[in-house]
C-alpha cells in the first residue's frame, strides 16, 4: 500500500480513518506517516486521530476524558486537549510508564492531573512542557527519567506527589511554582546531578528525604516561609535546616561549596 499520509489528500485520509474506526491493528500497519496541516488542528479528524494513538476512558462524573495509555511511536507526545469532543483532563496512572521512545512531552492546558507513574521509566524522555492548569502531580510520576534535564511546576500545581521526580539523573534544574502546599516524601531523591532548585512561597510541608542524596545541590532558593513542623531533619545533610529555621533564617537563597554539608546564607 502507498504512504496514505503523502499519497492521499486530507479528505480522503479522513474518510480512511472512519472507515478503519474498529481495526486498530490494521490502521498501525498501513498507516505510516501522517502530517496535519496548520489549519486541521482542533478539528474532527485530529480529533479522530487522537483517538486513534491514545487509549482513554471518561472520568468519574462523564465529562472529561482520561488518557490512559499510548499506541503510537512518536518520540514527541502533543497530548490532546479534546477527544470526541470532549476535554483531555487528565493523564491516568502508568499511562506512559516504560515507554522508551518518547523524549518530549507537551501537556495542554486542560489537563489537572499527571496520574501515579504517569511517566515512570520513560527513560529517554529530556522536556516536559505542563499546561498551566494542572493541579496534582502524583506519586512516581516521572522517577526514572534517567534523561529529564529540568522541570519547572506551573504556578496552578498544589501537590507533588511522593518520589515524583526521583531518581531523574540528568535533572539539573527544578523551579517549584508558588501555589505547591506541598512536595511528598522523596520528591527529588536520588537526583545527583540536581545543582539549583527555587521553592515557591505557599510550600508549607516537604516530606521525608524530600532531596535525599541530591549530592550536587548546591544552591537553594526559598520564597515562603517553611514552619518548623513541616521541614523534617531528613530532608537536606549539613546545617541547612538549622540555618533556615533560625531568626535570621527564612526566605532567601542558601548556597554551599561542592562536597561540603556547611550552608550559607546569601540574601
Amino acid at each position: 500500500m502507498k504512504n496514505i499520509g503523502e499519497q492521499r489528500s486530507y479528505v480522503e485520509l479522513y474518510l480512511y480513518i472512519k472507515s478503519m474506526e474498529g481495526n486498530r491493528m490494521k490502521m498501525k500497519q498501513e498507516v505510516k506517516t501522517i502530517i496535519f496541516s496548520q489549519e486541521m488542528a482542533n478539528t474532527e479528524m485530529e480529533e479522530d486521530y487522537a483517538n486513534i494513538k491514545f487509549d482513554w476512558q471518561m472520568d468519574a462524573d462523564g465529562t472529561g476524558i482520561i488518557i490512559t495509555g499510548y499506541v503510537g511511536h512518536s518520540s514527541i507526545i502533543n497530548i490532546p486537549a479534546i477527544i470526541n469532543g470532549m476535554k483531555v483532563v487528565a493523564i491516568g496512572d502508568g499511562a506512559f510508564h516504560h515507554n522508551s521512545n518518547i523524549t518530549i512531552v507537551n501537556i495542554p492546558n486542560s489537563i489537572k492531573t499527571i496520574g501515579n507513574g504517569a511517566f515512570t521509566d520513560c527513560s529517554a524522555l529530556k522536556i516536559v512542557t505542563m499546561g498551566n492548569s494542572v493541579i496534582s502531580i502524583g506519586d512516581e510520576a516521572f522517577t526514572w527519567c534517567s534523561n529529564l534535564v529540568s522541570v519547572s511546576i506551573p504556578d496552578s500545581v498544589i501537590s507533588i506527589g511522593t518520589w515524583a521526580f526521583s531518581e531523574c539523573l540528568s535533572l539539573s534544574e527544578a523551579s517549584i511554582g508558588n501555589s505547591v502546599r506541598s512536595i511528598g516524601n522523596g520528591a527529588f531523591s536520588w537526583c545527583s546531578n540536581l545543582e539549583s532548585v527555587a521553592i515557591g512561597n505557599s510550600v508549607n510541608s516537604i516530606g521525608d528525604w524530600a532531596f535525599s542524596e541530591c549530592q550536587g545541590l548546591v544552591n537553594l532558593s526559598f520564597k515562603g516561609l517553611i514552619p518548623e513542623a513541616g521541614f523534617p531533619e531528613s530532608i537536606f545533610k549539613g546545617n541547612l535546616r538549622n540555618l533556615y529555621l533560625a531568626q535570621d533564617g527564612g526566605t532567601g537563597t542558601y548556597t554551599r561549596d561542592p562536597g561540603s554539608h556547611t550552608w550559607v546564607k546569601r540574601e
